[in-house]
């Protein structure tokens, strides 16, 4: 179900928040996203400060797309896993402007009710572009709450008059399942009961039915993909519990990565070992779990490498060395390691002897191999 043209992203090390002073384009999202994050979360019940601040809020979700969209893809990876990460702060953003609510946005021809659209338009067009041709930023829709906001907007637009902003919504939540197999499955389990009333709500509303039908196709060859998994998940009534327990996986692994850049690397083990113990129970079952766990497992390497637990860092990386299509330079750097600081010295030789063909301009393993 992988976008066949799309390359498998590089395993994810760390979140960007220290970046070169040369990439002039991610510190201009540095600067913005730190002014984007200082809108404030409630303000005073004056229309005057409220149209303000949602004002504010619709200028920064539109500056998010522009920024973004055109980008190469190792560029919009960094930008969206930037800090708190560019899907967690739309997210925020439209909280923060509680457009999501009944009354914002039923007061038709209201000035408050054009800007709630407005709002929610933008987001949805940022979170798309976002995710497209991302691996990175499709991975952070689960965690991040993007999925759920689509749900919300479902919910709060199913309505004739607001056509316009349902089918934006499909063609996003398209961008999201489209290469993300978990994020596919996900929206397969709960955003069908909205593709079969927007066939009864906009009747004639061809182009939207167009998307719908994508999503039915894209939906139907998950089910069928995984049709085994998903009847273990059913039978034993643990759908919203593996959901959850992916969410919650994903965050202990980006509080991980940020413990590594504090270089905190006790603390990241634990949340690391967290991460593998919360999808453990389901590997077995399904391979829609390996790439996440992959990543965990690497950057675990790496922790266990930095504070000497050899024995550990390698229970990673014979796994992941066995692993085809991954860039193993990195890997192959820290077993060498592992295995010489474990007394194993002609296997560990032997590995960095394979690592110096590969990078033979990398000092740090000549470090090691004359260490």
């Amino acid at each position: 179900m992988s976008e066949s043209k799309e390359t498998k992203p590089e395993t994810q090390t760390g979140s960007t928040s220290a970046l070169p002073a040369t990439d002039s384009h991610i510190q201009l999202y540095s600067k913005f996203y730190t002014q984007a994050c200082l809108i404030p979360k409630d303000v005073k019940e004056a229309p005057e400060e409220m149209k303000k601040r949602d004002q504010r809020i619709l200028i920064t979700l539109e500056t998010i797309t522009k920024l973004i969209f055109g980008s190469d893809g190792k560029k919009k990876a960094r930008v969206v896993l930037y800090a708190g990460g560019a899907l967690e702060l739309i997210v925020a953003l439209v909280k923060r402007s509680g457009v999501l609510n009944v009354k914002n946005i039923d007061n038709n021809g209201s000035d408050q009710a054009e800007m709630s659209k407005k709002i929610i338009l933008s987001a949805l067009k940022s979170i798309k572009t976002c995710v497209l041709r991302n691996p990175a930023g499709r991975a952070r829709c689960r965690s991040s709450g993007a999925l759920g906001m689509i749900s919300n907007v479902f919910e709060l637009c199913m309505m004739e008059q607001h056509a316009t902003i349902v089918e934006e919504a499909f063609t996003t939540l398209a961008a999201m399942s489209l290469g993300d197999d978990l994020n596919a499955l996900e929206a397969s389990t709960e955003m069908k009961p909205f593709i079969k009333a927007s066939k009864e709500v906009f009747p004639n509303a061809s182009q939207m039915h167009q998307k719908t039908l994508y999503l039915d196709t894209l939906f139907a060859a998950i089910e069928k993909e995984q049709a085994s998994f998903i009847k273990y998940l059913k039978s034993d009534n643990s759908m919203a519990a593996f959901f959850k327990n992916i969410i919650e996986a994903e965050k202990n692994k980006m509080t991980a990565l940020h413990h590594v850049e504090d270089k905190k690397f006790s603390a990241a083990l634990q949340h690391f070992n967290h991460s593998i113990k919360l999808v453990a129970p389901f590997l077995d079952k399904t391979k829609l779990l390996d790439d996440i766990v992959m990543d965990i497992r690497s950057n675990r390497a790496s922790a266990n490498s930095e504070v000497g637990n050899s024995k550990m860092c390698l229970e990673d990386t014979n796994i992941l060395l066995n692993v085809d299509g991954i860039d193993k330079r990195e890997l192959l750097k820290i077993h060498g390691k592992a295995l010489i600081d474990l007394g194993r010295i002609e296997e560990g030789k032997e590995t960095l002897a394979k690592l110096r063909i590969m990078s033979p301009d990398d000092n740090e393993v000549m470090d090691i191999l004359n260490g």
